[in-house]
Protein backbone atom coordinates (compact mmCIF):
# COMPACT_ATOMS: atom_id res chain seq x y z
CA UNK A 1 0.00 0.00 0.00
CA UNK A 2 2.49 2.50 0.76
CA UNK A 3 4.17 1.75 -2.59
CA UNK A 4 1.21 2.34 -4.24
CA UNK A 5 0.58 6.06 -2.18
CA UNK A 6 3.79 6.67 -3.48
CA UNK A 7 3.28 5.71 -6.87
CA UNK A 8 -0.12 7.85 -6.61
CA UNK A 9 1.27 11.07 -5.46
CA UNK A 10 3.89 10.36 -8.23
CA UNK A 11 1.81 10.70 -10.99
CA UNK A 12 -0.19 13.74 -8.86
CA UNK A 13 2.94 15.24 -9.15
CA UNK A 14 3.45 15.04 -12.83
CA UNK A 15 -0.20 16.18 -13.47
CA UNK A 16 0.34 19.31 -11.22
CA UNK A 17 -1.26 22.19 -13.37
CA UNK A 18 0.48 25.62 -13.10
CA UNK A 19 -0.90 28.96 -12.66
CA UNK A 20 -2.81 29.28 -16.60
CA UNK A 21 -4.19 25.61 -15.67
CA UNK A 22 -2.03 24.14 -18.40
CA UNK A 23 -0.15 21.03 -17.75
CA UNK A 24 3.41 21.56 -17.62
CA UNK A 25 5.44 18.93 -20.03
CA UNK A 26 9.40 19.77 -20.28
CA UNK A 27 11.33 18.19 -23.44
CA UNK A 28 14.89 18.41 -24.03
CA UNK A 29 15.53 21.06 -27.17
CA UNK A 30 17.31 19.23 -30.14
CA UNK A 31 20.03 20.91 -31.72
CA UNK A 32 17.84 21.64 -34.88
CA UNK A 33 16.01 24.50 -32.61
CA UNK A 34 18.70 25.92 -30.98
CA UNK A 35 20.17 26.55 -35.38
CA UNK A 36 16.74 27.81 -35.34
CA UNK A 37 16.74 30.00 -33.06
CA UNK A 38 20.21 31.44 -33.40
CA UNK A 39 19.18 32.01 -37.44
CA UNK A 40 16.15 34.02 -36.24
CA UNK A 41 17.88 36.15 -33.53
CA UNK A 42 20.37 37.06 -36.21
CA UNK A 43 18.03 37.93 -38.50
CA UNK A 44 16.81 40.58 -35.91
CA UNK A 45 19.68 42.08 -34.95
CA UNK A 46 20.73 45.40 -36.57
CA UNK A 47 23.07 45.76 -39.08
CA UNK A 48 25.67 47.58 -37.00
CA UNK A 49 25.95 44.89 -34.72
CA UNK A 50 26.65 42.08 -37.42
CA UNK A 51 30.51 40.71 -36.88
CA UNK A 52 30.22 41.04 -41.10
CA UNK A 53 29.69 44.51 -41.02
CA UNK A 54 31.99 45.39 -38.30
CA UNK A 55 34.82 43.46 -39.84
CA UNK A 56 34.35 45.65 -43.12
CA UNK A 57 34.30 48.75 -41.60
CA UNK A 58 37.71 47.74 -39.42
CA UNK A 59 38.86 46.73 -43.01
CA UNK A 60 38.09 50.14 -44.43
CA UNK A 61 39.51 52.03 -41.91
CA UNK A 62 42.56 50.14 -41.32
CA UNK A 63 43.35 50.81 -45.09
CA UNK A 64 42.68 54.65 -45.08
CA UNK A 65 45.31 54.44 -42.27
CA UNK A 66 47.83 52.47 -44.28
CA UNK A 67 47.03 54.73 -47.44
CA UNK A 68 47.84 58.03 -45.54
CA UNK A 69 50.81 56.97 -43.66
CA UNK A 70 52.26 55.63 -47.02
CA UNK A 71 51.14 58.14 -49.48
CA UNK A 72 53.02 61.44 -48.24
CA UNK A 73 55.79 58.69 -47.89
CA UNK A 74 55.85 58.17 -51.49
CA UNK A 75 55.59 62.11 -52.46
CA UNK A 76 58.32 63.22 -49.47
CA UNK A 77 60.53 64.52 -52.68
CA UNK A 78 56.99 66.69 -53.70
CA UNK A 79 56.09 67.79 -50.53
CA UNK A 80 60.05 69.09 -49.63
CA UNK A 81 59.71 71.62 -52.83
CA UNK A 82 56.00 72.88 -52.28
CA UNK A 83 56.77 76.08 -50.78
CA UNK A 84 59.06 77.25 -53.60
CA UNK A 85 56.92 75.73 -56.03
CA UNK A 86 53.75 77.90 -54.16
CA UNK A 87 56.37 81.20 -54.02
CA UNK A 88 56.85 80.77 -57.74
CA UNK A 89 53.09 80.44 -58.65
CA UNK A 90 52.61 83.50 -56.50
CA UNK A 91 54.66 85.52 -58.32
CA UNK A 92 53.76 84.39 -61.67
CA UNK A 93 50.22 85.69 -60.56
CA UNK A 94 52.04 89.12 -59.53
CA UNK A 95 54.01 89.13 -62.96
CA UNK A 96 50.34 88.71 -64.97
CA UNK A 97 48.82 91.56 -63.11
CA UNK A 98 51.30 93.72 -63.47
CA UNK A 99 51.65 93.32 -67.37
CA UNK A 100 48.18 93.49 -68.31
CA UNK A 101 47.67 97.01 -67.96
CA UNK A 102 51.16 97.79 -69.87
CA UNK A 103 49.55 95.38 -72.75
CA UNK A 104 46.15 96.71 -72.15
CA UNK A 105 48.34 100.49 -73.41
CA UNK A 106 50.54 98.76 -76.30
CA UNK A 107 47.22 97.76 -77.82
Amino acid sequence: QSRSASQKEKKEKKNEKDDTGSKIQLRSVKEHDTVLLASALSHREPWILRKKTQTVCLMLLLMIAVFSTVLPAIRVRELVTIAPTLNQVGRRRYLMKACSPLARELV
